[in-house]
Parts: C-alpha cells; sequence; structure tokens
C-alpha cells in the first residue's frame, strides 16, 4: 500500500498496519518460543550426551571437537576446542584412514573396533549430526568393551582347556585299552618264561637266553603299569609302606638301567614313617624320578636320592613352597645335570614333551605327577639351565604303624601243592587261559577251561558246581566275570571265587569286589602270586560273606 504525500490515511488502512504490526510481534513472539525451545533441546541433549556412561563427543570436520561428555573430559581432559587426535592419541597429524571422518564424506553411519594404547578395546559408532546452523558434525559413540574381550579370552581358554580335557579323556581311554591287550600279551610272555626258567634250573645255557626275556617283560610291565595309571584305571591294592626299603629294592633294578658312570648315593632319614599307596605306584614315582636325572647326564654324573619325615605347620604352609599341614614322608631326587630353564620346567608334566634329543618322549613326569597327587601329596620341582634338577615328593604318612607289605603272604610253590584239586578257568583270551592252566596243572591243580561267561556256566551246570574255585578274568565280552558271580552261586553258594584281571573298567568295579568280599589278584602276576592267591582263596572262602 502505498502513501500518497499529504495524503490522509483511511481508517481501513490504519486498521490493515495495525493488523500486520500484530502479526510481526506475533511471529516474533513464535520465533522466541521456538529458539528458545530449541535452546532448551539442545541444553537437553548435552546433559543427555553428557550423561552418557561410556564416552562421547561432537566432531566438527576439521578434526575439532565441539562438544566432549563427562566421561571423556575424565578420560583424556577437557575435549572442547582440541583435535580429536590430539586429545584421544596424543598425535601431532590426523590419523590415518580415519574412520570417522569417512561419515563426513557419505553422509552414512559406521560402526568400527578401536584399541588404544593402554590397551582398551572400545566399540566405536560414528553417526552423521548436523548443528542447529546446518554445521556438519559427527557424533561419536564409543563403548568400552574391554571387560567383554577380556571375558571372550576367558571363555576361549575355559573352552580350551575343556578341549584339552576331553582329548586327554580320549587318550585315557585309548590308552586302558591297549594297556589291557598288552597286558594280556605280556602275561602269556610273563608266566611262560617264569615256568620255564623254574624248569631250566642247572641249565645255563638256556637261562641265559631266558634271562633277556624275563627282564625285558618285567620292564614292559613297568611301562603298562605307567600307562594304567595315567589312565586312571589302576586298581586300589593299597598297603602300608616302607620308603626307604622300597627305594632300595628298586635301585637294584635301576642298576640295569642307568649308564655305569652314573652314581646313586642315598641319605636315608632312621625311623621313616610309613606311606599308604599301591607299592608299584612308588615304585614308578622312583623310577621316572632316576630314570629321569640319569637322561639330563648322557657324560655321566651323581644322582641324590633322600628321605626325610617332615611336618608341614601352617606357617610353612601360608609362606608357600610346602603342601597343606600335616605329617609327610618327603622323598627328594636331585642330579647335576642339564637343568631346564623357565619356560621348560613350566611344561614337565605335559604328556609327550621331552627335551631329549632323542625325541623320545614319554608320559613319566605326568604318571608321577598323577601318582603323587591321587595319594594327596604334593610335588615341587627347582631347576637351572646348567645346575642341575631337583624334584620333592610329599606323600602323607600314614596313620597305622603297620608295615604290612604286599604278598607278604605269599607261598613258595612247590610241585603238587594243587593236589588235584579242581579249579573252572574262564578268560576269553586264548593264549592267557592256556597259559595260566599250563602254570596251574604244572603245580597239580586239574584246571578245566571255559572261553566265556556262557560256557563257563555250562560247565558249572554240568559238574553240578563241583569245583574246588572258580578264576575268571573281569572283563570278557558278553556277561563279564562281575555276572557271572551270581548263577554260580546259586548252584554253589560256597564254591571259591577269584577274579583277575588286566585292569579294571572303572573304580566301581574294585569297589563292589571288596564290597561283596571277593579275592583279587592283578595281571600280569607272578607264578608264587598266583599259587598263593588260589590256594588261599580256597582256604579262606568261607571267612568272609559274599553278595551276589
Amino acid at each position: 500500500m502505498k502513501i500518497k504525500a499529504q495524503e490522509t490515511l483511511s481508517t481501513e488502512d490504519i486498521e490493515a498496519l495495525k493488523a500486520k504490526a500484530a502479526e510481526a510481534d506475533s511471529l516474533k513472539v513464535a520465533l522466541a518460543a521456538a529458539q528458545a525451545q530449541l535452546k532448551a533441546e539442545k541444553e537437553s541433549f548435552y546433559r543427555f550426551i553428557d550423561n552418557l556412561p561410556f564416552f562421547a563427543y561432537l566432531q566438527e570436520k576439521d578434526y575439532s571437537i565441539k562438544f566432549a561428555n563427562k566421561v571423556f573430559r575424565d578420560n583424556y581432559g577437557e575435549g572442547a576446542g582440541r583435535r580429536c587426535f590430539e586429545a584421544i592419541w596424543g598425535r601431532q597429524t590426523p590419523c590415518e584412514n580415519c574412520p570417522t571422518f569417512r561419515v563426513f564424506e557419505t553422509g552414512e553411519a559406521i560402526a568400527w573396533e578401536s584399541v588404544h594404547p593402554d590397551g582398551k578395546a572400545f566399540q566405536v559408532f560414528d553417526l552423521p549430526f548436523s548443528d542447529t546452523d546446518g554445521t556438519p558434525l559427527v557424533l561419536e559413540i564409543s563403548i568400552d568393551k574391554t571387560h567383554c574381550r577380556k571375558l571372550e579370552r576367558e571363555r576361549s581358554s575355559v573352552l580350551a582347556q575343556l578341549m584339552h580335557s576331553q582329548k586327554m579323556a580320549a587318550i585315557g581311554t585309548l590308552t586302558a585299552g591297549i594297556s589291557h591287550d598288552f597286558n594280556n600279551i605280556i602275561t602269556v610272555i610273563k608266566t611262560l618264561t617264569d615256568l620255564a626258567v623254574s624248569k631250566a634250573e642247572g641249565q645255563g645255557n638256556l637261562l641265559k637266553l631266558l634271562e633277556p626275556i624275563k627282564e625285558s617283560s618285567d620292564r614292559a610291565i613297568s611301562l603298562v603299569q605307567q600307562l594304567l595309571v595315567f589312565s586312571r584305571h589302576k586298581p586300589s591294592n593299597v598297603a602300608s609302606h616302607d620308603l626307604n626299603e622300597v627305594v632300595s629294592d628298586i635301585l637294584r633294578m635301576l642298576e640295569h638301567l642307568v649308564s655305569e658312570d652314573i652314581t646313586i648315593d642315598t641319605d636315608f632319614a632312621y625311623d621313616i614313617w610309613p606311606v599308604l599307596a599301591v607299592r608299584c605306584m612308588l615304585e614308578q614315582i622312583i623310577l621316572n624320578l632316576v630314570i629321569n636325572s640319569s637322561e639330563a647326564m648322557p657324560y655321566g654324573g651323581n644322582i641324590d636320592i633322600k628321605t626325610r619325615n617332615i611336618t608341614v605347620s601352617e606357617k610353612m604352609y601360608e609362606e608357600g613352597g610346602a603342601p597343606r599341614p600335616g605329617r609327610y614322608v618327603l622323598l627328594v631326587v636331585e642330579d647335576y645335570g642339564s637343568g631346564m630353564d623357565a619356560e621348560t620346567l613350566k611344561r614337565i608334566y605335559e604328556p609327550l614333551f621331552t627335551t631329549k634329543e632323542k625325541k623320545n618322549a614319554g608320559m613319566g613326569l605326568t604318571v608321577v605327577q598323577r601318582i603323587v597327587n591321587e595319594l594327596g601329596g604334593w610335588i615341587w620341582a627347582e631347576s637351572e639351565a646348567g645346575k642341575g634338577t631337583s624334584f620333592k615328593i610329599y606323600m602323607p604318612a600314614a596313620e597305622e604303624a603297620s608295615r604290612a607289605q604286599e604278598g607278604s603272604g605269599t607261598l613258595k610253590p612247590v610241585p603238587g601243592i594243587g593236589n588235584g584239586k579242581k579249579i573252572l578257568l574262564v578268560e576269553d583270551e586264548k593264549w592267557v587261559r592256556k597259559s595260566t592252566a599250563m602254570v596251574l596243572s604244572e603245580y597239580g591243580y586239574s584246571v578245566t577251561e571255559a572261553a566265556n561267561a556262557e560256557a563257563a556256566l555250562s560247565l558249572f551246570y554240568r559238574e553240578k558246581g563241583r569245583f574246588d574255585l572258580v578264576l575268571t578274568d573281569v572283563i570278557m565280552p558278553g556277561r563279564n566275570g562281575l555276572q557271572l558271580i551270581s548263577p554260580l552261586l546259586d548252584i554253589n553258594p560256597s564254591i571259591p571265587i577269584l577274579l583277575f584281571s588286566a585292569h579294571l573298567d572303572d573304580r566301581v568295579q574294585m569297589e563292589d569286589i571288596i564290597k561283596r568280599g571277593l579275592a583279587y589278584i592283578q595281571k600280569p602276576y607272578e607264578i608264587p602270586d598266583l599259587i598263593s592267591a588260589v590256594e588261599e582263596t580256597i582256604l579262606t572262602a568261607n571267612k568272609f560273606p559274599r553278595r551276589k
């Protein structure tokens, strides 16, 4: 609307101007309200960002930080006005291939992982953002996932341990199966060799041929015992032993196993406390440690073996380097050979690990550790490269004073001791059965053979249970030895039963044997032990009640 000079405004014109002024005032109020709301929302957004539990900041295109929240400030100091690569990374120039900068170029959000110099790991989210004036920004949010990564590593470690445990269980099962078959083979070799040696007295040339076979079979038995211990299938034939006597006995065998330029010195404690254990397990500890020491001295040297009574106090235990408080018998085996560095020392109990040039890896120290653990003992090794190695074995002292030795009641068998007693021999392995029958027949027993439980039952029914003893293997295909017993006792409740086995499937079987008052002998056996077990079982069959 144009106003001509000297022209008087009409009432309508004045009203129109008033309306325009009111509209302008209204727009001003609305604009002020919008600006106030935008400011409030911006402040609210900044408060929200500031209170996030992970660090966040707004970055401009020139790398400068417009705003940084409290977590950021707590970690990197005041960020506003500083460039991101300076504040976070301590750099003077932008980071190569900066992921955040790509958001300015593409306008798309990205996610990536960042590992900081202090070892912390973050999951980063970069989001396109605009300031109130339209200036492009990037909102970066970084979530600390260090703890999650730690948990993931621990999970991976636990998973690896589980897989290792499963692998070792599978190896143990395989080892037990191999040991069972190997034990049966050795039983045949040893039984017939011992029988041949007993019949070759005075025949020097023949004995020269038999002695190496006998000695080799004894060493094979020792190896199988290690495998059985490793696979946790060794039955608990526990007795109280004098460790000094066990060491002395095993040293006689070691004379043939260690080099002539190695000297073994002993220092035994007087009146040593007894140790409750399976004798062959104690022998395995000594045998493996001494052989291990001898192999560390290829050019000869000294091995020291010591025994001591020791009482571990609470103070000794708390200071470390000692087992739980209590009474222990200490066995120390020391050599002055090549020794080991710290890293090698950490691995000595791993199966098949070896430092020997010949790479003839075995399970010697693995077996030693497992035996010591089963005894409730404690093993400690100290070594230094070039200065030798010392093993300390703490074995709990037996509470009882009894020194009864395994096999102490063994009879010296004489020809005809069986006096025609009838034995039903049940064994699925042909040559174990045949060789055992030969030995029993040699000493005057009348032997009837059965290859399995069904054949044994048929023979037992036919003879109406008229046998003096049933000698049966525990582990057989189909019905096993323990399952065979009940129908036998139904026919003849007083029949003496002697079980034998190369190994038992699990500890429950041995517990069942003990619970039912049944006699048991481990294969391979010495001939005197077999004859003694047969005679003792027949004589004492009614002494202990047996359960079907």
